[in-house]
């Protein structure tokens, strides 16, 4: 809740309205700046509940696969838009060098195969873990759904952008779907 409710409501209208006292480039400082402290403040201060499982064996060390490679996609990522946009820093830099702020849908790295990397990492950082609790099992569902409707909205206010709309079309939102495409295609080819 500290981290979804605050998170949504900082891109909605409303949150852009109240954080309007501000000069309009440092809204996306206070919203990258919101979401890191209420991550780390998560990482540091979770205390599990509930009964607890753990992956042993053959199934450990693919969970431990995935979730390093989620790492490594989320790193890619923040690459491939500017770590400094990622944590807020770039637009307060810009505000305070009175410089304006360009901001360009990335179409590199990790973009160049799917539309939503980040999302992607989070939800290989959530669910590929050899260590379970009751309470990580509803954070994992909680955060799945806010990732999906996320996404979702992200295109629905992207698709506006007439850049977006043949990258839309042409690249899939998710791995799955990456996947889904490649074996359609593949499938596709023999049968004809």
């Amino acid at each position: 809740m500290f981290f979804t409710i605050p998170h949504t409501f900082l891109l909605s209208a409303k949150g852009r309205k109240l954080t309007g006292t501000f000069p309009p480039k440092l809204h996306m400082t206070i919203y990258a700046t919101h979401a890191s402290v209420a991550l780390l403040v998560m990482y540091f201060f979770w205390i599990p509940f509930g009964p607890k499982m753990e992956f042993i064996g053959v199934s450990k060390v693919i969970m431990n696969i995935f979730y390093i490679f989620s790492w490594i996609l989320m790193a890619w990522s923040i690459y491939a838009t500017g770590a400094m946009r990622q944590i807020g820093m770039e637009q307060w830099w810009k505000h305070l060098k009175n410089k304006p702020l360009n901001y360009k849908i990335p179409y590199e790295g990790p973009y160049r195969w799917i539309r939503h990397p980040i999302y992607t990492s989070f939800f290989g950082m959530i669910w590929f873990t050899p260590h379970w609790s009751s309470s990580h099992l509803l954070l994992s569902i909680t955060w799945s759904i806010y990732l999906i409707l996320g996404a979702n909205n992200k295109d629905a206010r992207l698709i506006k952008n007439l850049e977006y709309q043949p990258y839309f079309k042409k690249t899939p939102a998710s791995p799955l779907q990456l996947l889904a495409k490649v074996f359609y295609r593949g499938f596709g080819a023999k049968r004809s």
